[in-house]
């Protein structure tokens, strides 16, 4: 993931250009922290790498999370993943990525938590595996 501190790094282009010889096939970055210009250059650049490009939404409201969802097939992400509101009635852009994976985590106030036995959070997991 090109971010730090949950958000996308500004020099994420840079970074991924320096390495993208590298045999690391999956590269991805949330949906903060570039403005949406940018994020579809940066998509290009791994696209013409031949990478596997994942977006991870961090935004919480509903309105940000479909934000995420519209950047994710229009910069033509493989993976969208993370988002909290995930009904698929609510998302309806289609072609969607190849994979889309709700957020196994729980809101709390203004952040998603892990919460729960041990087993709740990979019982969520297992819920997204099969959620598209």
């Amino acid at each position: 993931m090109l971010t730090y501190n949950d958000e996308t790094v500004d020099d994420a282009l840079s970074i991924f250009r320096e390495c993208a010889g590298l045999v690391c096939d999956f590269w991805g970055f949330k949906d903060v922290g570039l403005p949406e210009d940018r994020m579809k250059e940066l998509v290009t650049a791994m696209k013409q790498a031949g990478k596997t490009m994942f977006l991870e939404v961090v935004s919480l409201t509903e309105e940000e999370c479909l934000r995420g969802a519209r950047i994710a097939v229009e910069c033509g992400f493989d993976y969208l993943m993370d988002t909290v509101f995930s009904s698929p009635s609510s998302i309806t852009w289609n072609p969607m990525p190849s994979s889309t994976c709700p957020s196994a985590a729980r809101l709390r106030g203004t952040r998603a938590w892990w919460r729960g036995p041990s087993k709740t959070p990979s019982r969520r997991a297992n819920g997204c595996r099969n959620w598209r």
